[in-house]
């Protein structure tokens, strides 16, 4: 019986919300979440660690997203990173393709139900992923 990995997420929001869903969510999978509530930090934490995962708010207060991203992409290659971005906001495709070329992997509008969020994270639990498909909870709350 193989045993799978235990996914190493960041999760950078300034929604306290999603930050307590999300621990609740982690700690009933084989998910180890760091969550970071400022952008600043979350660059810092990004540059420091690896993750299996990174999940980025779009817009945050003083230092948004967008802001880590271009600092991110000065010191390291973006692209070689799993990072999903989150927004509340509607996107024009020619801003989410911008997103992309600086390596973002997705850009996600919220609420992001619960399902997708396994899917991004690759949990391996197929029972799991099923049993979500069945129910429809949304994790994400607007910006």
């Amino acid at each position: 019986m193989s045993v799978s990995k235990r996914k190493k997420v960041l999760l950078v929001d300034d929604d306290m919300r999603i930050h307590n869903l999300l621990q609740k969510f982690s700690n009933l999978h084989n998910i180890t979440l760091i969550s970071i509530n400022d952008g600043k930090s979350g660059l810092e934490f990004i540059l420091k660690n690896n993750y299996d995962v990174i999940l980025l708010d779009y817009m945050m207060p003083g230092y948004s997203g967008i802001d880590l991203l271009y600092d991110l992409a000065k010191k390291t290659d973006v692209s070689k990173l799993n990072i999903f971005m989150f927004t509340a906001i509607n996107m024009n495709p020619y801003a989410i393709d911008s997103l992309k070329k600086l390596g973002v992997k997705q850009v996600i509008k919220k609420p992001i139900k619960l399902q997708l969020l396994l899917e991004l994270i690759d949990v391996e639990d197929s029972n799991l992923i099923e049993w979500f498909k069945e129910i429809d909870v949304n994790l994400f709350f607007g910006e």
